[in-house]
């Protein structure tokens, strides 16, 4: 097992990694939308940060259990942690903001963290535990995988309209350029007037005259469901333009797509820009055509990216995508490896393949596209890491332990 000191070395390690996630200054975009105060506001991705913030603090609460700390000085630890970010978050970092939600969060993750360490001697005392923990552990990540997929669906508009209005937001500015014409299925729509959209793809085409590089994200076009709800909305911010498509992630206050397609747009004002987008279920293409080049974004939905839900930095994550979805099911299919190694090698192996059998089916239920081969890799790495880790704490060792 790891020792006391190793797991001191550990606490270290978690302390920096919050220090890292939370005390480096905001992008200048992000900062520009920050409005310092203490409260507790949820926000637009609300539920993505609460997440994001109890996942960030379990590393912390372990590694204190491990370090041999008694569990209300963990929790003091975690308290005061936490208590610290968020006031220098409120006072020094720019580009961020301090909440009251944000404490109680990290004060949630710490807690499951200080618990982990028991459930997994438990697995590892217990066979007949540690099978039950497997095939429960299996079935919910095949149903969160699910419900992830689901939510990134862009629901089918069965009308649309479209405006080129100024939503007075504080980090959002005015699209100095123009918009010449705005076609739906290959059909000119006006301003405010609303078009049934037939059942299949809807193609969307605009032509715009470029306005200056925008400091800010100017707000170019948007268009709306019958319900009021918005369907997408196209900003530009500098010489980038950003591609908002609504799908159930945004209800529920988790990041949803804005697709980021880089250098589109014109260094100057007054040149003629084609805008063509292509917004499925699971699938969204966008091109940008003007007189220097043409830009083109893809994105489809797979089971492995429901890491999108709750990743921030979208401009910056786009180009770490593949790696990210690697990391994201290994970290997923880590603890499944662990369980089912602490049985047997039989559980493993049946897991494993009751696992990739569940990936498999889930593109054919569901309609998006299946997992990549990066994905897949990050599966069997997970399996993998989890099962070398769990048998060498059957031995009763981890794995070159910490000293």
């Amino acid at each position: 097992m790891i020792s006391t000191a190793g797991g001191r070395k550990l606490v270290t390690i978690a302390l920096a990694l919050i220090a890292v996630a939370t005390l480096i200054p905001g992008s200048s975009d992000a900062a520009n939308g920050v409005v310092r105060s203490w409260y507790p506001a949820l926000g637009d991705y609300g539920l993505a940060d609460a997440i994001a913030n109890v996942a960030l603090f379990v590393p912390l609460g372990w590694a204190l259990t491990l370090a041999g700390v008694r569990p209300r000085q963990a929790v003091a630890v975690v308290l005061a942690t936490t208590i610290t970010v968020e006031f220098l978050q409120y006072t020094i970092v720019a580009g961020r903001q301090a909440s009251v939600w944000d404490v109680l969060a990290n004060g949630v993750g710490g807690l499951i963290g200080m618990v982990l360490p028991h459930l997994s001697s438990r697995i590892v005392r217990s066979p007949p535990f540690a099978l039950g923990a497997a095939t429960v552990y299996g079935v919910a990540v095949v149903a969160g995988i699910a419900g992830g997929v689901l939510l990134q669906a862009v629901p089918p508009p069965g009308a649309l309209r479209w405006t080129n209005q100024d939503s007075h937001r504080p980090a959002y500015m005015r699209f100095e350029g123009t918009i010449n014409d705005v076609r739906m299925n290959g059909t000119s729509v006006p301003a405010q007037a609303w078009t049934e959209i037939p059942a299949g793809r809807v193609t969307i085409d605009v032509d715009l005259t470029s306005g200056l590089p925008s400091p800010r994200l100017a707000e170019i076009i948007q268009f709306w469901l019958p319900d009021g709800r918005g369907w997408a909305w196209v900003d530009q911010l500098g010489l980038d333009l950003r591609v908002h498509a609504v799908s159930g992630s945004d209800a529920r206050r988790l990041r949803g797509h804005s697709l980021w397609v880089r250098e589109a747009m014109p260094s100057a004002a007054g040149e003629p820009v084609a805008l063509h987008l292509e917004l499925r279920r699971f699938a969204h293409d966008v091109v940008v055509r003007n007189a220097q080049h043409e830009v083109r974004f893809s994105q489809r939905i797979s089971p492995g990216d429901g890491w999108q839900l709750f990743a921030p930095f979208a401009r910056q994550r786009e180009r770490w995508g593949f790696l990210l979805q690697g990391l994201w099911m290994a970290l997923l299919l880590a603890p499944l490896g662990y369980a089912a190694a602490a049985r047997s090698p039989r559980t493993l192996a049946g897991a494993g393949a009751g696992m990739a059998v569940g990936l498999a089916l889930l593109p054919i239920v569901l309609g998006c596209v299946w997992l990549p081969v990066w994905g897949w890799c990050g599966v069997v790495g997970g399996v993998l890491a989890g099962a070398w880790v769990g048998r060498a704490a059957l031995r009763g060792q981890a794995p070159d332990a910490i000293a």
